[in-house]
């Protein structure tokens, strides 16, 4: 029995078109730059419900290598078409690098994570991963890709605030944009987030700015005190 799966959400215009060159991906993988990589999916099919439009089934857990050639495989494919797509990867026992704010390796004052749109999500991959380094003040060195719910999580070393992440924004936007990509960002720490640290008084439990898409959303409290 396989458990392991990747979901694909589809996001129009251009859903029909995409949906037939994902019908067709299956038997095109051998023939790109990753081979072996058929050999690793066991079913590739429509997904029938709300979560997902079209899911790969792995024969194993697959490891993040595995994951980023079949991205950079959706991104050739789905270039062609006006379709956005976002990824989430699901194993066993949890989704991939989910982070468990209970857990002692938590160390981060906040985080902040990138739901990415693609294509070209491996484009933005990689300049995230260039763009995102100690020199923004505030943050630790990216901590990198993440393969479930998010796509990409920085590690703030301090509670920020609107302005912090605003900025943060301003020097990330400017060169994602040669991607084609759209994005959303979320902000959560173990504490209280709140607009100005000097006044707890402007503590709120959501606060979003910016427009729907692509929307940045600050939200507060831990994982499991969420419903």
């Amino acid at each position: 029995m396989y458990n392991s799966k990747s979901l694909i959400k589809l996001y129009g215009p251009g859903i029909p078109v995409a949906l037939r060159i994902l019908r067709r991906i299956k038997t095109e993988l051998g023939t790109g730059k990753s081979p072996d990589l058929v050999s690793k999916i066991a079913q590739a099919h429509p997904y029938i419900g709300e979560e997902a439009d079209y899911e790969f089934i792995w024969k194993n857990t697959p490891n993040t290598q595995d994951i980023l050639l079949l991205i950079e495989e959706l991104d050739a494919k789905l270039l062609q078409t006006e379709a956005k797509f976002t990824i989430t990867t699901k194993v066993p026992e949890e989704d991939i690098l989910i982070y468990d704010f209970n857990s002692p390796k938590i160390t981060g004052a906040a985080y902040t994570f990138f739901r990415i749109y693609g294509p070209s999500l491996s484009q933005a991959f990689n300049i995230l991963k260039k763009e995102v380094t100690d020199k923004i003040p505030g943050i630790q060195p990216s901590k990198g890709i993440l393969l479930g719910k998010y796509d990409f999580v920085i590690e703030w070393l301090r509670i920020p605030t609107v302005n912090d992440i605003i900025s943060l924004l301003e020097h990330i936007e400017p060169v994602l944009k040669v991607t084609g990509v759209t994005y959303k960002v979320t902000t959560k720490s173990k504490l209280k987030l709140h607009t100005d640290p000097r006044d707890k008084t402007q503590e709120k439990p959501i606060m979003e700015i910016g427009a729907p898409s692509p929307s940045f959303t600050i939200e507060t409290g831990s994982e499991d005190s969420k419903e």
